[in-house]
């Protein structure tokens, strides 16, 4: 019985090593496929919930998700768009929005708070704080660019004992179509926990 067993285990794999060997024709790795979808890595992020990019994120000051622009006197989080599928890669943009809808909607109903025991102290980070580019251009043969959040250090320093939020969004594709639900990310900066000057 045990055999039998044994026997039919190789035939079926030897009938299923000839399917995929006969199915498949030199070169299909390199057809396109898949859909060009345009959508922000960050709203991926594991470990978080959500959309929620928490900075600063990494282990140490070579993998943090910010860098500090000393002369500028800035705190720069990066951000990115990306576009999914194997395709030509075309160049396109994409308008870069903010929406503190978003924002105020996840404060009242305690969305965003990581750690209720530490009592989060969430606002919306203000306006006049932060600048991010309007328009993000992926040149022709590349698939991704990266942006920045650009926060002022002084002003940032001001929301000590806070967490600031904002969320960041993408709209407007000159090319191809917009991943909707990765679209949108919520950057939730924790003051107290970054190396500032």
């Amino acid at each position: 019985m045990q055999l039998l067993r044994l026997k039919y285990l190789f035939l079926s794999a030897g009938f299923m090593l000839m399917t995929v060997l006969i199915g498949c024709k030199k070169g299909d790795g390199s057809l396109d496929y898949g859909f060009a979808y345009i959508y922000m890595p960050q709203s991926l992020q594991s470990g978080n919930t959500g959309i929620v990019y928490t900075v600063p994120s990494g282990y140490d000051s070579a993998t943090y998700n910010y860098k500090i622009d000393t002369p500028n006197n800035k705190l720069d989080i990066m951000l990115g768009v990306l576009r999914s599928g194997k395709l030509p890669n075309d160049a396109f943009s994409v308008d870069i929005i903010t929406n503190a809808d978003t924002i105020n909607k996840a404060i009242a109903d305690g969305s965003l708070v990581q750690n209720p025991d530490a009592g989060d102290n969430i606002i919306l980070l203000p306006e006049g704080y932060y600048t991010l580019p309007q328009t993000v251009n992926v040149p022709n043969g590349q698939y991704q660019a990266t942006f920045y959040l650009s926060v002022d250090i002084n002003q940032l320093k001001t929301l000590s004992g806070k967490k600031a939020a904002v969320a960041v969004s993408l709209t407007n594709p000159s090319k191809y179509q917009l991943n909707s639900a990765n679209s949108e990310t919520i950057v939730l900066i924790n003051v107290d926990a970054l190396q500032l000057p």
